[in-house]
């Protein structure tokens, strides 16, 4: 019949939360309440959102960094 085994948690909270969250927010802050000419510009929205959210959007749990400046601070040695 073709089927294979996988393994896969059942039911753990985070398994799909993640990305749900992800396209949730990627909705709201690049497509809703905008009026697009044609199918391009939507696409455009849409294709450069994450880009511009790793350098502009402030998040509070990253202490108000932008997730391109907490890694960079993560990955950057402190002189100490």
């Amino acid at each position: 019949m073709g089927l294979t085994r996988s393994v896969a948690f059942v039911s753990p909270p985070q398994t799909n939360g993640i990305a749900e969250r992800f396209i949730k927010t990627l909705k709201q802050q690049s497509l809703y309440g905008r009026i697009f000419r044609n199918t391009q510009e939507a696409a455009h929205a849409f294709f450069t959102f994450a880009p511009q959210d790793r350098h502009q959007q402030r998040i509070k749990r990253l202490g108000f960094l932008t997730p391109a400046e907490a890694r960079t601070q993560v990955l950057t040695p402190e002189a100490a």
